[in-house]
């Protein structure tokens, strides 16, 4: 069996026959066929191969700008929550210079100075603990602690950010029990910033 093909010559009276073996041509075809099949799958693989890659970038490059907000939004609430002990310690002060002729009221407010002075440095260290959870370096610190006290200790300076909104804050609790063991700085961060959250995002008055 043979393929034949007729080819007419331009400046003659010729005409050329060609006759190729049906095999040969069967072979000619598959190596085509295989040829062209192989360029598609390596086209097709090399194009699976990029979109994967610009996936993963697009999607890394999304999470670090997430993490970036998050981190800027975070830097932004300790900011506005430094302004609640600042202002309390420079209010207390105030007081203390006006009565420095009673003693029961400055032993109170020396109190409340302290707490103040310990949020505000628990608050520094929390800036300071971005860092340390982004480098995975963090760590808790268990020791006994009195919940009561706590609560008071915050109660003062979320109270003071509630009357610059007009807004109203009171404290009901009802423990079963006050000692624990716990990380004080950690317990006051995640405390400090749900109530300063809800101050913050509740209308004033």
């Amino acid at each position: 069996e043979y393929y034949y093909a007729l080819k007419q010559m331009k400046n003659a009276r010729w005409t050329l026959a060609f006759l190729v073996p049906a095999e040969y041509v069967a072979v000619n075809t598959q190596k085509l066929v295989n040829l062209v099949t192989l360029v598609i799958v390596s086209f097709a693989v090399v194009l699976s191969v990029t979109a994967v890659f610009v996936g993963w970038f697009l999607l890394r490059q999304k999470q670090q700008q997430e993490l970036q907000a998050e981190k800027e939004a975070n830097l932004r609430l300790e900011q506005y929550n430094i302004r609640t002990p600042m202002n309390a310690i420079v209010g207390l002060t105030t007081l203390m210079e006006n009565e420095l002729d009673q003693p029961e009221k400055l032993a109170e407010h020396l109190h409340k100075l302290e707490s103040s002075g310990q949020l505000l440095l628990g608050i520094i260290n929390n800036i300071l603990d971005m860092s340390r959870i982004e480098s995975g370096k963090t760590t808790l610190s268990v020791e006994p602690m009195h919940l009561s006290q706590q609560l008071d200790q915050l109660s003062t300076m979320i109270r003071a950010q509630a009357s610059e909104k007009a807004q109203t804050f009171t404290v009901s609790t009802h423990l079963r029990h006050e000692n624990l063991l716990a990380d004080p700085t950690r317990l006051n961060q995640v405390l400090m910033n749900i109530l300063s959250n809800a101050v913050k995002y509740t209308p004033r008055g």
